[in-house]
């Protein structure tokens, strides 16, 4: 009946029209669904619609690595990395920040900027001698 991209943008109508309506009430979880769901391009808009919101900062923060790992997954590693540096400059908790390295960490290595990518994680270990995703390194 309707093809994947008729059905996406139906989808985002649906959701522009309602936020002008207010009537929309996404939140964090609904955007951790549809990563779950690998449905990058659903996450990514309601990333953007939230992080229009005044919300705490801690819930940025997630928002920004949220956008960083949707344009990763989406092979949009320029957008990825401006999200992830974003988030870096916060001053975000550790966990956070060391995630955002290791997303910039993988946009340049699946770029092929092999000593960029080492540069990333250098600066991780720096920073983070004992952090917990040192392990996902390649």
């Amino acid at each position: 009946m309707f093809t994947q991209d008729t059905k996406m943008n139906l989808w985002v109508l649906f959701v522009i029209v309602m936020s002008f309506c207010g009537f929309t009430n996404i939140s964090l979880k609904d955007v951790e669904t549809a990563i779950i769901q690998q449905d990058y391009e659903q996450a990514q808009q309601m990333v953007e619609q939230l992080l229009s919101r005044e919300l705490p900062d801690s819930q940025r923060h997630e928002l920004l690595y949220y956008s960083g790992l949707c344009h990763l997954r989406l092979g949009r590693y320029d957008e990825a990395r401006k999200a992830y540096t974003e988030l870096i400059k916060k001053k975000t908790d550790t966990s956070l920040r060391d995630k955002a390295y290791l997303g910039i960490f993988d946009t340049y290595y699946i770029d092929g900027y092999y000593k960029k990518a080492l540069n990333s994680v250098t600066r991780l270990l720096k920073l983070s001698p004992k952090s917990e995703y040192l392990s996902l390194m390649y």
